[in-house]
């Protein structure tokens, strides 16, 4: 696995070694200055001595004063920023030669350019030269823009660095790895299996292990390369895009698609700190342990306060605060047939047409009867001035005209008690619950969009012809008529009486105890919100409007969900960072198979879509697997790994004892040869996990979850 050390490599270990020692030193004395200077003692003692000083020296001693003040903001902006962490200062070394001239730099997630440093850290984020790191290799010349002029140059060295707690342990070139291991430095054989299961024992290529070198193999890998300084060209492309616009990522599993959104997003954040502020950053995610992974990492790439949220948790926060009276928790026994209806992209352009045929119909019913009243010809002329507005800030500032609480532009007042009645009286008889509170608006327009089979029936027929079955439609109208039953029970029983000793009474009793949502309603409720409503507003009724979204796991949000996220950025600055994989839809009810069907259906047109086609994660072997069986309909047409593992094999049983009895022998044997192996066992159902889990563990498998 080892070779032996060459002048030349012993140089360069010998070099770094000498740069860190040298670093670590200047470092500990840049922060004992920092720590020494109290500027703000000395601006005090300086103020309170204003009071007593002749009047031809406060000329001297304000200006002292002012450069006290500048010197102590300085101080507190590069304090609040973080100081370089002296246990991983820096994960690359580059040296250049500019006009004969030999540059070296240090590459970080923070910067210190200092006189103490004898080569300074610069942060890849919004260092420019940065990027001669990321599109450049040794040997190569190049010319870039850099402070709006134009430099040439040549890549000497480009060496990324692995760094634990002020210690080396790893050197990489273009030509070669060498790892600090058992007090020695040793070369890494470049043909050997980068990522290795538990303590490298499972079963891979026999050629790939010798045995005198297993344990090494796990020992060397525990010290892993900052993974920024992993990115390739492509890569570091992608996240320096312009912050406006759609960027969506597309790439096969491990191609590092969630890897380059977060550092997108970090790369933005410090070159626009006054605008990306925490506060109007928008992470969203489409399970909990990806959002609880995303809360770890992002403070290591410099973000902090930005908290991801996975997207059911997201929009349960602002449905429960616009709709408290709704039920609090969700179903689990949706059927199949409702989820798919619900998150169809069809739903979206009913939705539109749903809110337009209320406000026709509502100008057709305030226009009604009313050419008899006295000036009449004001009712329209105040309901179009509202025209710019939604649909129910349209009604409510209808009723406060009426009211007398409100003026409307180019409206007199509203001239007498016979227009007053007849506007409030169509509005009640329209929308009942408004007057109680607007939000009431948005229930009853949602509760009625599955309760009328007939419309359900024509809006299918005419945004998603053939998609849903007789059945289903009837199916999805059925459980409406249910939901809706339980969530209004008692309204129902003060009306009818001698319903109260059916049995469906009691079944619809027992539900009133604990009604429940579907999940995807929480997205048509907020939706039809933004539509009749406006945008959602927080404290101090600010709106609330994200100035960057990201989203993983794209493929699996619906057209009607993406609209909803969309809805919260400014229209005249979009800046969204979208990384997903439609061969890897997994969520009931996606349909979208590519990314330009998913923005036709959003009615936008697409910044960029960037596709990375090389897997870090997979063998060759698992690839040409999973090409075998999707590439028909893959959108990663041209994809491929970097290295060699073991073969995929495909075994078949005549009966499931044979199969129990096969795994429960091999994973018993695993665990000895390999106790940090982890293995999951896969099954469809979780009927089949049970019986498949209680047979392993009669089996005494050890370590088993289920």
């Amino acid at each position: 696995m080892s070779q032996t050390l060459s002048k030349s490599i012993e140089k360069i270990i010998e070099e770094e070694q000498k740069v860190l020692s040298d670093t670590l030193k200047s470092l500990m004395r840049y922060t004992l200055s920092l720590d020494k200077s109290d500027y703000e003692q000395d601006i005090l003692e300086l103020r309170d001595s204003l009071s007593d000083s002749r009047l031809e020296d406060v000329a001297a001693i304000v200006a002292h004063l002012e450069r006290l003040v500048l010197l102590s903001a300085q101080q507190q902006q590069m304090q609040s920023d973080g100081l370089v962490n002296p246990k991983s200062p820096y994960f690359a070394h580059l040296i250049v030669e500019e006009k004969e001239v030999e540059r070296h730099l240090l590459i970080g997630n923070q910067k210190c350019i200092s006189e103490e440093l004898s080569i300074p850290i610069i942060d890849w984020k919004n260092a420019p030269r940065s990027q001669i790191f990321y599109r450049y290799r040794e040997g190569e010349e190049y010319q870039e823009t850099i402070g709006g002029q134009e430099v040439e140059g040549k890549v000497i060295a480009r060496r990324t660095l692995s760094i634990e707690n002020g210690v080396l342990y790893r050197i990489s070139t273009d030509s070669f790895t060498c790892i600090y291991h058992d007090n020695s430095w040793e070369i890494e054989d470049q043909n050997s299996s980068k990522m290795q299961g538990g303590a490298g024992l499972s079963a891979r290529p026999q050629k790939q292990i010798a045995p005198h070198s297993r344990k090494n193999n796990y020992t060397r890998d525990k010290h892993l390369q900052e993974i920024t300084a992993l990115i390739d060209k492509d890569q570091f492309d992608i996240m320096t895009q312009p912050d406006s616009g759609i960027v969506a990522i597309q790439g096969g599993a491990g191609s590092g698609k969630t890897t380059i959104a977060l550092h997108r997003l970090a790369y933005m954040m410090s070159l626009k700190p006054h605008y990306f502020v925490p506060q109007k950053i928008a992470v969203i995610v489409f399970n909990a342990a990806l959002a609880r992974y995303f809360s770890k990492i992002l403070p290591s790439l410099g973000i902090h306060s930005v908290q991801p949220s996975e997207y059911q948790r997201w929009t349960h926060s602002f449905r429960s605060r616009y709709f408290p009276k709704l039920p609090k928790k969700y179903t689990d026994q949706t059927p199949v047939s409702v989820i798919e209806m619900k998150r169809h992209p069809a739903i979206l352009s009913w939705l539109k047409e749903v809110v337009s045929t209320k406000e026709i119909e509502f100008r057709f019913a305030l226009l009604e009867n009313s050419e008899n009243l006295p000036s009449a010809e004001i009712i329209p002329k105040a309901w179009d001035s509202l025209e710019n507005l939604p649909f129910g800030i349209r009604l409510l500032r209808m009723l406060h005209w009426t009211k007398d609480q409100e003026t409307l532009r180019g409206v007199p007042k509203c001239p007498n008690l016979a227009i007053v009645t007849h506007i409030q009286t169509t509005v009640d008889q329209m929308y009942p619950s408004i007057s109680e509170h607007i939000n009431n608006l948005v229930v009853q327009v949602w509760e009625d969009l599955f309760l009328n089979e007939d419309g359900l029936r024509e809006a299918l027929q005419m945004y998603a012809l053939n998609v849903f079955t007789e059945s289903q439609i009837k199916e999805v109208h059925s459980w409406a008529v249910k939901s809706y039953q339980s969530r209004h029970i008692k309204d129902n029983i003060d009306q009818r009486q001698s319903f109260e000793d059916s049995e469906e009474h009691s079944l619809l009793v027992a539900e009133k105890e604990n009604p429940l949502l579907d999940e995807e309603d929480d997205t048509l409720l907020l939706l039809l919100y933004q539509m009749l409503i406006g945008n959602f507003r927080g404290k101090k009724k600010k709106t609330i409007h994200y100035r960057h979204i990201l989203l993983d796991e794209a493929q699996d949000f619906s057209p009607i969900e993406m609209q909803l996220l969309l809805n919260t950025a400014p229209k005249n600055k979009l800046s969204v960072t979208m990384a997903g994989d439609f061969d890897q839809q997994i969520v009931v009810g996606s349909i979208t198979q590519s990314w330009s069907e998913m923005f036709e259906y959003l009615g936008l047109d697409l910044t960029k879509i960037s596709p990375l086609r090389i897997g870090y994660r997979c063998t060759y072997e698992v690839m040409a697997v999973a090409k075998h069986i999707i590439e028909p309909i893959s959108v990663n047409q041209s994809w491929s790994a970097v290295r060699h593992g073991a073969p995929v094999e495909f075994f078949q049983y005549p009966e499931v004892g044979s199969l129990i009895a096969f795994l429960a022998e091999a994973l018993t044997d695993l665990m000895i040869r390999e106790p940090n192996a982890s293995v999951a066992v896969i099954l469809r159902y979780p009927s089949q996990a049970r019986f498949f889990y209680q047979a392993l563990e009669s089996a005494e498998v050890p370590d088993l979850r289920l």
